[in-house]
């Protein structure tokens, strides 16, 4: 029995060991897959790593050339928000569109039908507007050249995608940078901009779908409701060919004091034209007539707006450097902590039975 158990013994020993063998072959089989895999995942993310390689690379040479870059793609995305959302969504305004007193408006409707632009054309107008920014901002990296750097640059190519809370753009900027015989180059660039642009092109989607379906009129009703649900207001402008303006202004974030979004809606001509109310031009207390002002920075200025005929219910002003009283006409206007500049502003009134008119008004701070 002893001599048949140690036979068994060994029989099992055998057979482990085989199976041992058989396990080690695996593990050295699974360790080349896994070479493989990670190989080929090394690979594909070549592109995404690539950013990172390069800021491994730039520190201490070239990393601030990039951090410029960078900044000058963050001030100049929220400057180009605001710029195209100015112009309902354009950078090169259609062939078509408002022209008033300097006053450009892109039509969303025209001829009783919605001719607002998709989310598609407003990303690819917003990224021509950063494209042009960035190179007002990188100003042929010339603080740069005053430092010793040799840097040569094709043109940006941006691209811009409005998504729910955000916007992402990526900036494709080659660059060859040299200093002191050390060589690098650059290329990708990205920046997502924390405001959710995409909501209020919604807001507007669905105010022009309401419009669409009510092309006699003006559904106001339904734009004060949705102002009052979604915390926004807005302006109208009342041109005398029977274009409206709209103003559409978001102040729902510290980024902006307020985003205007701005369009206009032409409706078909009337019979008759209403007889429109004149405004005399910005008469202020002591200096009638004039409507164009220079204030030393610092001081107040106060004047009224003048109706000469026509009884005006309503004023408003199409500006961010004052407030207009809406009732009384009256603007008192703080220029503390205002840049030195000419600042060129519209002022409008509305009579009772919603004529309206236009003076423009110039104000330099020196």
């Amino acid at each position: 029995m002893k001599c048949q158990k140690s036979k068994l013994s060994e029989h099992f020993r055998k057979l482990r060991f085989q199976k041992k063998g058989q396990v080690t072959e695996f593990i050295i089989v699974g360790v080349i897959v896994l070479f493989v895999v990670l190989a080929f995942i090394l690979v594909e993310k070549e592109g995404v790593e690539q950013d990172l390689l390069e800021d491994i690379n730039l520190i201490p040479f070239a990393k601030p050339v990039k951090n410029f870059v960078d900044s000058c793609l963050q001030s100049e995305v929220e400057e180009s928000l605001q710029l195209v959302s100015n112009l309902g969504g354009f950078h090169d305004l259609p062939e078509t569109h408002k022209d008033e007193s300097g006053f450009l408006l892109p039509y969303y409707f025209l001829e009783n039908q919605n001719v607002m632009p998709s989310k598609e054309i407003i990303e690819e107008q917003f990224a021509l507007t950063v494209e042009e920014e960035m190179v007002d901002c990188v100003n042929e990296f010339r603080v740069f050249k005053e430092q010793g750097f040799d840097i040569s640059y094709e043109n940006p190519e941006v691209e811009v995608f409005i998504n729910p809370g955000f916007v992402n753009v990526q900036l494709e900027y080659p660059l060859e940078i040299e200093k002191d015989d050390q060589f690098t180059e650059l290329r990708l660039f990205d920046f997502k901009l924390r405001y959710d642009f995409d909501e209020k092109i919604n807001f507007i989607t669905g105010f022009m779908e309401r419009q669409e379906a009510e092309v006699d009129y003006l559904p106001l009703s339904y734009l004060v409701d949705l102002a009052d649900q979604e915390d926004f207001t807005f302006e109208m402008l009342y041109f005398n060919d029977t274009t409206v303006g709209m103003n559409v202004l978001f102040a729902d974030t510290d980024l902006y004091d307020s985003l205007n979004y701005s369009f206009a809606l032409q409706f078909p001509e009337f019979e008759e034209l209403p007889e429109p109310v004149l405004l005399d031009d910005m008469v202020p207390d002591v200096i009638p007539e004039q409507s164009f002002f220079t204030i030393p920075q610092g001081d107040k200025f106060i004047y009224q707006v003048q109706v000469v005929e026509g009884e005006a219910s309503e004023f408003y002003d199409f500006t961010n450097l004052f407030d207009i009283d809406k009732v009384t006409g009256v603007i008192n206007f703080d220029t503390t902590g205002v840049e030195k500049g000419s600042y060129d502003t519209l002022i409008q009134a509305i009579d009772i039975h919603g004529n309206s008119d236009l003076k423009e008004l110039t104000v330099v701070i020196e």
